[in-house]
């Protein structure tokens, strides 16, 4: 009885302090009944969140300050970017909401106009996104969600179009090479990333000294992982709300319910971890490269162990890769890669990551 009591302790109070680091970090508003919850648990953790209120009050106080002098100025984005962080930390700034507002019908219109015109130029991927930003501000607006639909479709139509092409023996490598990177783009537009990525490699081994395909193929890869790094902050924060909700859930007879939930938390992410890493642990009979490009040689164990394998190497060159393994795991080919180029090897649920910074496999 004593022992669940002491381990009751420790959970509370190691849970309260992670309640304060999780303000610290979200500086979002402080619901009032957390605040309850928070004063019944500990009478310092509710002096802390009160602390926390007044200092966001403050900061959404100069925030708006700022946000005025900025639409003075006529520099709207930064006005919105500086009030949205306002009405963050303080819903109850009526000044920071009603100089959003105006903000807001200012871009809008703006952003509408903007696609507008690139779409009647038919550059319908453009007109999109400039309609994308328009809604941002008017999530409802009559005007944005009509181009959207028709930019949609007549970018539906072009895809189509381009993707029926066929190469053929009348074209010149020029013809064939800007049909493929059309035919990427168009791929990369419906989020069809590793088909896209398939047919830029193509377009480079039919043009080599083409630096396009290139540049195009290294931007989508340097994508990929944005997309991944973002998913991956997401979920870890998730993580702590989670803990955090599953702890005030609980009364204290029932803390061994408690934990379960939160030892159950990261199952998915691992299991899909634990995939990669089964499918990386294929052996391969030999493993010979001389003198190859980093990227030919990933893609390459890529393909044997049907992985998604992401470079992110930034715009400095890795030394040409030269290795000869007997039999080795693709797992181990990629470490020892990575060895040799000073380079960091990193998996967690979405793919192998391999980059220039610090990480944890």
């Amino acid at each position: 009885m004593n022992k669940n009591k002491t381990f009751t302790t420790i959970m509370r109070g190691i849970l309260s302090l992670m309640l304060v680091a999780q303000f610290a970090v979200a500086k979002s508003e402080i619901d009032t009944t957390l605040q309850e919850k928070a004063r019944a648990l500990s009478p310092k953790l509710s002096r802390e969140i009160a602390l926390q209120k007044e200092e966001l009050r403050s900061e959404a106080e100069e925030l708006t300050i700022k946000g005025i002098q900025f639409v003075d100025q006529g520099k709207y984005k930064e006005a919105y970017v500086a009030l949205t962080e306002a009405l963050r930390k303080d819903k109850g700034n009526v000044t920071a909401a009603s100089k959003l507002s105006r903000v807001n019908k200012v871009l809008y219109d703006v952003y509408n106009e903007n696609a507008k015109a690139r779409l009647d130029l038919k550059d319908y991927e453009t007109a999109i996104n400039w309609y994308v930003s328009a809604l941002e501000h008017k999530p409802k607006g009559v005007a944005a969600l009509k181009g959207i639909r028709i930019a949609r479709k007549r970018l539906a139509e072009t895809v189509s179009k381009n993707l029926n092409k066929i190469i053929s023996d009348n074209m010149s490598e020029e013809e064939q090479v800007a049909l493929l990177i059309k035919q990427a783009r168009d791929l990369e537009v419906q989020s069809r990333y590793e088909e896209a990525k398939a047919l830029y490699k193509q377009a480079i081994k039919i043009e080599s000294e083409n630096p396009r395909p290139r540049r195009l193929l290294k931007e989508l890869i340097e994508k990929q992982g944005r997309i991944i790094a973002d998913d991956r902050r997401i979920e870890r924060r998730q993580i702590m709300e989670d803990l955090i909700k599953s702890f005030f859930r609980y009364p204290d007879g029932e803390m061994d319910s408690a934990d379960d939930t939160i030892e159950g938390i990261q199952t998915d992410a691992e299991k899909k971890r634990a995939e990669i890493i089964k499918k990386a642990s294929v052996r391969i009979e030999t493993l010979s490269f001389k003198d190859s490009r980093i990227q030919d040689v990933v893609t390459y164990l890529a393909e044997v162990g049907g992985l998604s394998i992401v470079l992110n190497l930034g715009s400095e060159k890795v030394d040409p890769v030269n290795i000869t393994l007997s039999n080795p795991t693709i797992l181990k080919a990629l470490e020892y890669i990575c060895e040799q180029s000073g380079l960091v090897l990193t998996i967690d649920q979405y793919a192998v990551i391999i980059s220039r910074g610090e990480g944890e496999m």
